[in-house]
């Protein structure tokens, strides 16, 4: 499995979270709906799942979604091509700019409703939140 290493350090460091993998199903209608997804994410989807990456760090969406499906387009104008998976619990959403066809996660920062290019893949990403 893709993410063997990860799972393991979750296993022994971090408290119970619930997290919910997703179905075959779902990840056909996923990658049906979007194009371009990192096969990162969709392997974290099947192998890791959705919801809590560790206790109030980062939570990951079942689905993507965009500021619209949350009630705050009108918050930060940000592009459509950008898809959030997650957020922070303090108000700033992760996802990609499908637009680019590149593999690197961005942050949308709350406080400036400035998107901030990472340079990091999914995974990488999820391994500096876990702080492997």
């Amino acid at each position: 499995m893709y993410y063997d290493e990860e799972l393991e350090f979750l296993k022994n460091n971090a408290e119970f979270v619930e997290r919910t993998v997703l179905t075959q199903i779902q990840i056909d209608e996923l990658q049906s709906n979007f194009q371009h997804l990192p096969i990162d994410y969709i392997n974290y989807l099947i192998e890791v799942g959705s919801g809590d990456l560790m206790k109030s760090i980062l939570k990951i969406y079942p689905s993507l979604c965009d500021l619209s499906d949350l009630g705050l387009e009108e918050v930060c104008g940000i592009q459509n091509s950008i898809k959030l998976f997650g957020d922070n619990y303090s108000g700033d959403f992760v996802g990609f700019d499908l637009s680019d066809k590149v593999d690197e996660v961005i942050e949308i920062w709350h406080d400036s409703n400035e998107v901030y290019k990472t340079g990091k893949t999914f995974r990488d990403y999820i391994r500096a939140k876990m702080l492997m």
